[in-house]
Formats: structure tokens, C-alpha cells, sequence
């Protein structure tokens, strides 16, 4: 990474920011499932249903917030958001473990969205807030260098919170969530002022053509997501019983190896653009799920899952500065949480019809229609951004 992206004004305090952000979403990964699976009867049913909870929530929290962002960026809103995660892990390790509880819970902490994969992604509703942050701070040539960068950091404190749980019991492990998510805000504290000025930018018919299309995709993209991501740990344990502690050593491995597959993004953006570098690397992903699910080795199926994020994760960057730049600094909150409330709403559907069809022994129908679908919307990007 070049060093003239260190001496941008607010880059540093980003970087603390997404560590300690991905720790905290980390403990997650791997402990909300088994504390589900084990918490409560017909859990793969209720499974679904925390996931389904947490994607909505993030997805309609995080377009208002996103929007209300780009007209007036304070500080506080920011904060406020960005506490939230650290609430729904503090309600996990302390009030009983009823129904009631984990439902709001899930909302509060994002859990489909910070905790499906690591690596994947640790914004649940403040997303659109983070990805906002850094079209104010960054400049257009250095943004998929930085949203690959920062991605790659949170994956590594991803793989700390995730390492953490096979060695620590699962209340303590959400005590670490909780430190880890409120040290997150000394580096929003520390930001430059810059980062919260109104920066207004109106969006041509181009544009909005553009992004209605980013949306169709990120519809098939969520609900191919949710019906297979979030139940991937779910499936290697019916399947195998995989215990907890090789789960969260792939997991954590799968974390460092994705984080790493992200900072290929600004030479696949250079030499593929973004519809070859999705086609590439989704493609891949896509060969790399059903091998998953149809090994008949647990170890074969374990170092497939070790990979999968990776393939999954790698264009990422690319199309985060291909919608930032379409929408323009001022409107990247409304517009990435727009882009998240459908990938996400979407999710929460696939991943609710996931819960059943799992609750149901349907285990492999998830995965087959993640495929069709995924190879679906691969067509569309060619279709839609052919010339990008």
C-alpha cells in the first residue's frame, strides 16, 4: 500500500476504527450459531429467523442513517450508530437467553451482516456511515486502495474475535465484543472535522439508471447471500459435527486468507474493471460452495470453506468505488444504504427460507439455489455494466 495514503487527514483514525470494529463483529462468527443451535429447541428454525431479524434491521436502519448522514454528518449520529453493535453483543452475554431478547439483539448487532462471514463485512447499520467516511476523507484515486485496505484490516480483527471463541466461553467472548465495539469510538471521536461536513452533489438520469441497476443486482446477490452464507457453519456442523474449536480456526484462517484476497482489488480493477472482476471472482466462488456442500471429506470440505470468503470478497472494493463514484461524495450514505437495505432485505428472506428448508433436512437446497442464482446475476453485471 502506498504511504501517501497514511498521510491522508483521518486515514489513521479509519484504520483503528476497522480493527477494533472487526474484533468486536468477529466474536460473532462462530459463537452465534452454536449459541443458538444449543440455546434453544428447533434452533436451525430460529437461526434463520436472528438472521432474518438482523438484515432487515440493518438494511432499513442503514438507508435512514446513511440518508440522514449525507444531510447532516454529525459526529454524535455517527456515534450513536456505530454503539449499536456493541449493545446487541452486551444483551447476548447478560440478560436471559429468551426468545425476546435475542430477536432485539439481533437487530441491534447487525447479526446476519457482521457475523455470516468473516471478513465479510462488520458494518451492519452503520455500513453506509463507514463507506460515507471515506468518500469525505479519501480522494476518487486512492478509494478502492482504501476500501480494500480497511476491508483487509477488519478481516484481520475479524479473525482475532473469531480465534477468541474457541478458547473463551461464549459470555465472555460477547464481553470482549462489547470492549472491543465501544474502544471503536475513540478513533470517530478523533476524526477530522472534514469527515462530517455536508458535501451536497446531485445525481444525473445517468446515474440513477446506474444505481436502479446496482439495486436489481444487489436483490438476486442478497437473497443468493442469505440463503447460503450465514448457514454455511450451520451445515459443516449438522453434516460433520465439526467442533467448535476446528470451526473457529478455519474461520479465522478463512478471515486472514480473505483479508489478504482484497488487496488483489486495485489490480483486478486495473487490468479486468468491474464486470470481469466480478465475473472472475464470483464465478470462482460460486465452484467453490458446491464443492462444499457435495465433499464427501470433512477436511477436503473444510479447506473449501477456508477459501470460499476469499473468492467471495476480492471485487468487493472495485464495486464499492464503482457506486461511490456514480453516486458522488455527497450522496454515497443515501446511496450505499439503498444498495445494502435491498441486498439485505433480500437476505433476510433467503436466509428465513434457509431456516425452514434447514429445520426441514432440506440442507442442500440452500446451496443449489445460492448457485443458480449467484450465476444469474453474473449475467446481469454483464448486461448492465458491460462498458465498465
Amino acid at each position: 500500500m502506498r504511504k501517501e495514503l497514511w498521510q491522508e487527514d483521518g486515514f489513521v483514525q479509519l484504520f483503528f476504527f476497522r480493527i477494533l470494529r472487526g474484533i468486536a463483529a468477529g466474536t460473532l462468527v462462530v459463537a452465534f450459531p452454536y449459541f443458538v443451535l444449543s440455546s434453544f429447541p428447533h434452533g436451525e428454525l430460529l437461526l434463520g429467523i436472528f438472521y432474518a431479524v438482523g438484515t432487515v434491521a440493518s438494511a432499513g436502519a442503514g438507508f435512514i442513517v446513511g440518508a440522514w448522514f449525507d444531510r447532516r454528518p454529525t459526529r454524535i449520529l455517527t456515534l450513536i450508530v456505530v454503539s449499536l453493535l456493541a449493545f446487541g453483543l452486551l444483551m447476548l452475554a447478560v440478560l436471559p437467553h429468551n426468545f425476546a431478547i435475542v430477536l432485539i439483539a439481533s437487530a441491534l448487532a447487525g447479526v446476519a451482516a457482521t457475523g455470516s462471514m468473516a471478513g465479510g463485512g462488520s458494518g451492519g447499520i452503520a455500513a453506509p456511515i463507514q463507506g460515507a467516511l471515506v468518500a469525505h476523507l479519501i480522494p476518487d484515486e486512492q478509494r478502492t486502495e482504501t476500501y480494500a485496505f480497511l476491508t483487509f484490516i477488519a478481516g484481520f480483527g475479524a479473525a482475532a474475535g473469531v480465534g477468541l471463541s474457541g478458547i473463551v466461553a461464549t459470555e465472555p467472548l460477547f464481553l470482549l465484543g462489547v470492549a472491543a465495539s465501544f474502544l471503536s469510538l475513540i478513533p470517530i471521536v478523533l476524526l477530522p472535522q472534514k469527515a462530517f461536513l455536508p458535501m451536497p452533489v446531485p445525481i444525473n438520469e445517468e446515474s440513477r439508471a446506474a444505481l436502479r441497476n446496482f439495486s436489481v443486482t444487489g436483490i438476486l446477490n442478497g437473497f443468493s447471500q442469505g440463503l447460503a452464507i450465514p448457514f454455511l457453519i450451520p451445515f459443516l456442523i449438522l453434516r460433520f459435527h465439526a467442533p467448535e474449536a476446528s470451526l473457529s480456526f478455519a474461520a479465522a484462517t478463512s478471515s486472514i486468507i480473505g483479508s489478504f484476497a482484497l488487496l488483489t482489488a486495485p489490480w483486478f480493477d486495473r487490468h479486468f474493471g468491474l464486470v470481469k472482476s466480478m465475473i472472475l471472482t464470483r464465478g470462482a466462488s460460486i465452484a467453490a460452495l458446491l464443492g462444499i456442500v457435495f465433499m464427501p471429506s470433512y477436511p477436503a470440505a473444510l479447506a473449501l470453506f477456508i477459501i470460499f470468503p476469499s473468492l467471495r470478497v476480492a471485487a468487493l472494493p472495485v464495486q464499492q468505488r464503482a457506486i461511490t463514484n456514480i453516486a458522488g461524495e455527497g450522496n454515497t450514505g443515501t446511496v450505499l444504504g439503498a444498495n445494502q437495505g435491498t441486498r439485505l432485505i433480500s437476505a433476510a428472506g433467503g436466509s428465513a427460507l434457509a431456516g425452514v428448508l434447514f429445520d426441514h433436512a432440506l440442507v442442500i437446497f440452500p446451496f443449489l439455489g445460492y448457485a443458480l442464482i449467484a450465476g444469474s446475476n453474473l449475467a446481469l453485471y454483464k448486461k448492465f455494466f458491460g462498458a465498465r
